[in-house]
C-alpha cells in the first residue's frame, strides 16, 4: 500500500494495483502465546501485535471493527469468530483493552 493508500500486487515480474474495499487480509484465527498475542491471516501467515502491528480499533459503539496493522501499511480485519475471542480476552481487563508484547491496545473505537 502506498502512500496515497492505493494497494498494490507485486510479483517479481509485475505490479498491478488492485481495489480493496475495507482490508487486504483477513485474520481467521488467534492464539495467546505467553504475552504474545499471534493471528492467523487468511493467507495462513501469522503476524504477532506489537508495537510493529498495532490493534486498531474503528466504526462506532453500534457497528465496531477490529484490525491488525500487517505490512507496508495494509491491514487485516478480524472476522467474527476471531473478533469475539479477542473480545472474550478483553473482558477480563477494566477497559475493554488486551496486551501483546508489553504494548495496550483498546478495543474501544475511538
Amino acid at each position: 500500500r502506498d502512500d496515497a493508500g492505493q494497494h498494490w500486487l507485486v510479483t517479481p515480474f509485475e505490479k498491478q494495483s488492485v481495489e480493496v474495499e475495507d482490508a487486504a487480509f483477513i485474520a481467521v484465527d488467534m492464539l495467546q502465546d505467553g504475552d504474545a498475542l499471534a493471528f492467523r491471516l487468511n493467507t495462513d501467515d501469522t503476524v504477532i501485535a506489537g508495537p510493529d502491528h498495532p490493534i486498531i480499533a474503528r466504526g462506532d459503539a453500534d457497528t465496531p471493527a477490529l484490525y491488525l496493522a500487517v505490512r507496508h501499511g495494509t491491514e487485516a480485519r478480524l472476522n467474527r469468530s476471531t473478533y469475539t475471542q479477542l473480545v472474550e480476552l478483553a473482558l477480563e481487563s477494566d477497559d475493554l483493552s488486551v496486551t501483546s508484547q508489553g504494548t495496550r491496545f483498546s478495543l474501544v473505537p475511538a
